[in-house]
């Protein structure tokens, strides 16, 4: 028996185990638990069962834990599949270019007809994709993935675009507020809205000098602003994992609450 088989044999124990202890439990608050049918049953002991075997990781890294991980990369991408199979090869690929050519066939063409039918030549650049198999045509994939490259560049420049102007231009700021500007906030609000502005606009400046490598920082004048700009990033840093840890948690909340209500059925 190799390393791998034993560990494999003790998570599998582990978890039997505890799966025995939560039958236990359901015969014990059998009298409290609500009536549900057997197919509900079923699946929340599989669910119970996946839970425990992702969460087997914590322990070790075994192959109980990597055959549900498969198990959820595969159904995950079952379900992509069947998702773009359904919503965008047939959805919005099949059903409109289908349309067309029938509007074409009974005279009653408009436009967008003709412009459906355009879309089977989607199908000549997903094909090309398959060339990949052969040495002979391997040139041929190359323009469908050099479309497919372009498109995706254009597509991200223009997100990128929209999300970072209106970022970029909510960083002019007026750092002095006067009561013409703001006659409905008295002064008191105007200075601290002032303040704050002033400070969003000091973390800008030290964050982009941080950035700035065009010469050398030997004085404290020129080292202090890139310093500040450094710590700024890390309290970012630090907000975007403690937002990310918060994140994992109440997915944990989520399945320890599954757990607790639908596995072992606690009220």
């Amino acid at each position: 028996m190799n390393r791998n088989t034993a560990l494999y044999i003790k998570v599998a124990l582990l978890v039997a185990v505890v799966a025995a202890a939560g039958f236990v439990i359901q015969c014990l608050m059998k009298k409290d638990a609500p009536d549900g049918d057997f197919g509900s049953r079923v699946a929340a002991w599989v669910g119970a069962i996946c839970v425990f075997g992702i969460l087997s990781y914590v322990y070790k890294e075994n192959p109980f834990y990597r055959t549900f991980e498969h198990i959820l990369l595969g159904l995950g991408l079952g379900f992509m599949i069947a998702v773009v199979g359904r919503d965008i090869l047939y959805g919005k690929w099949w059903v409109p270019m289908k349309e067309g050519f029938k509007a074409v066939f009974q005279g009653t063409a408009t436009g967008q007809s003709y412009w459906d039918i355009c879309l089977i030549s989607a199908a000549f650049f997903g094909v090309l994709w398959y060339c990949q198999y052969s040495k002979k045509y391997l040139w041929l994939s190359r323009v469908t993935i050099g479309v497919t490259v372009g498109a995706g560049a254009g597509l991200g420049i223009k997100r990128v675009a929209i999300e970072t102007l209106p970022q970029i231009t909510s960083t002019f700021k007026n750092i002095f507020l006067s009561s013409s500007m703001a006659p409905h906030m008295a002064f008191r609000q105007r200075v601290l809205e002032s303040g704050w502005s002033l400070l969003f606009l000091v973390i800008v400046c030290c964050v982009l000098y941080y950035f700035f490598f065009s010469f050398r920082r030997e004085s404290l004048l020129a080292k202090a602003p890139a310093r500040m700009g450094r710590f700024f990033l890390m309290i970012s840093f630090g907000a975007f994992f403690g937002n990310t840890f918060m994140t994992r948690v109440v997915i944990l909340i989520d399945r320890v609450n599954f757990l607790l209500h639908n596995w072992l059925m606690v009220q």
